[in-house]
């Protein structure tokens, strides 16, 4: 019988520079590792216990034969499997992710395993997924709660300007602009601010950037909820329910209209993908696994926070150049969902500012693989 999870991290390194490495980095975090020279050795430890993911310091002539030995084992089909490349743009990768690795890290960048290594050990998908999404305001009377909501808020990447009375949520609303979020308590709500927020989404349409306004039915509000409930980008969220489900109430806001989010097939397409992080100067490596007009669903095993705003490079479908383009993450799938092979760990990004040639460069790709796939749908 095999031993408990634990939070060991198994090395193949038939490449002993990338093995020193990522030992190294683990160690520096007080990570277990154990390190093997072949695949053999590897999976022979991994019948008696288990470990937190299996990364592959290989060789490029190796990776492609040592994933397939790796996913051949039954029990190992769902082991959280990564790879450290020196080159990101090759055929060996491609068919690694193929044979189903789940993701990757390019040998000059390793520092970007820490997260990852948050992922697979620590089981705390969000230690891994910061990203500067922008400042909220948490406006909350009792202290207590707003570290509470605060730390929510965090979670998915906001940066926290506190507001505790009524005055100080008003201030905040003049400056509106400089936020993303607003998360108030349903006693700071004066009339004159839900009277504003009313003006507001009848001449806009929506009100930007969202509120979430917290109920409770022991205590009267102090203005109107009714007048606003309806406004499009305002929630009400009940506080007698977790805490932790109001991540539904922020990721239904922050997402584009379904309208918007697919309007034709995606199609398999596998590509390694360069992005940046708004607000973040570091470029990260995915590799992508289907595409649309609309945007691309990307496989990792840390993706950012909904709502994070991105920069893409990668060569269009039967190109030849990069297209580089702004895109959004408006859906994740993090890891210890459930995965298969048609369902991997990642996330969809709705692309939104592509530049005209471009444009014409994605568009021309996608009508050929869709020639290929034999879908048929009209030209957008």
């Amino acid at each position: 019988m095999k031993a408990s999870r634990n939070r060991t991290i198994f090395i193949v390194d038939s490449d002993p520079v990338v093995g020193e490495q990522v030992k190294a980095l683990a160690d520096e975090y007080g990570i277990p590792t154990r390190r093997f020279s072949t695949v053999s050795e590897t999976l022979e430890a991994l019948r008696k216990q288990d470990a937190a993911a299996l990364l592959l310091g290989s060789s490029e002539e190796d990776l492609v034969s040592q994933v397939i030995r790796v996913r051949d084992e039954k029990e190992m089909s769902l082991l959280p499997l990564l790879a450290v490349v020196r080159e990101p743009r090759s055929e060996t990768l491609r068919k690694a992710f193929d044979h189903w690795l789940d993701d990757f890290l390019v040998l000059g960048s390793l520092d970007h395993l820490r997260g990852k290594l948050a992922v697979l050990v620590e089981s705390d998908e969000w230690k891994a997924m910061r990203a500067p999404v922008g400042l909220a305001v948490v406006g909350v009377e009792d202290r207590q709660d707003r570290i509470l909501w605060a730390r929510i808020l965090q979670r998915h990447g906001y940066d926290i300007h506190f507001a505790s009375t009524p005055d100080e949520v008003e201030k905040a609303f003049v400056r509106m602009q400089d936020y993303r979020m607003f998360l108030v308590s349903q006693d700071l709500l004066t009339q004159n601010l839900c009277d504003e927020l009313r003006r507001s989404g009848d001449e806009k349409g929506k009100i930007q950037p969202s509120w979430i306004f917290l109920t409770s039915e022991e205590r009267t509000p102090a203005a109107d909820l009714g007048a606003i409930r309806d406004v499009p980008g305002i929630a009400l969220f009940e506080t007698k329910q977790p805490a932790e489900n109001i991540t539904h109430v922020i990721n239904k806001l922050m997402a584009p209209p379904q309208s918007e989010a697919r309007k034709s097939p995606r199609l398999y397409f596998a590509e390694p993908v360069r992005f940046m992080i708004e607000g973040d100067s570091n470029w990260y490596w995915t590799f992508s696994w289907n595409l649309n007009r609309q945007g691309l669903f990307l496989r990792t095993l840390t993706p950012p926070p909904q709502s994070t705003r991105l920069t893409l490079e990668f060569t269009p479908p039967f190109g030849e150049g990069m297209v580089h383009l702004d895109a959004q993450v408006v859906w994740r799938k993090e890891f210890g969902s459930k995965r298969t092979v048609l369902s991997p760990t990642g996330m969809g990004v709705l692309f939104t500012r592509i530049p005209l040639a471009d444009t014409a460069a994605l568009e021309a790709g996608y009508q050929k693989l869709l020639s290929l796939s034999g879908e048929q749908v009209a030209v957008s």
